[in-house]
């Protein structure tokens, strides 16, 4: 008698994601991707697509190169 594989937790919540990204893209971002610009322009730093995705993940982006003072 085989055993039945129970899916694992990490499995679940990726398909549960899946099933929601498109919903997620029209409802949620739709309301908060006309903050994202304002908030960096507040903060007066550029931060690249890569850094906030980067972010989003939970990774730690890179750190900005900054200039010599004038």
């Amino acid at each position: 008698m085989a055993l039945k594989m129970q899916p694992t937790f990490k499995s679940l919540e990726q398909l549960g994601w899946t099933e929601r990204a498109a919903g997620y893209d029209e409802y949620t971002a739709r309301i908060t991707n006309p903050g994202i610009a304002p908030l960096l322009a507040a903060a007066k730093r550029r931060v690249s697509v890569c850094s906030m995705l980067a972010a989003a993940r939970g990774l730690s982006p890179p750190r900005p190169q900054l200039s010599e003072p004038r």
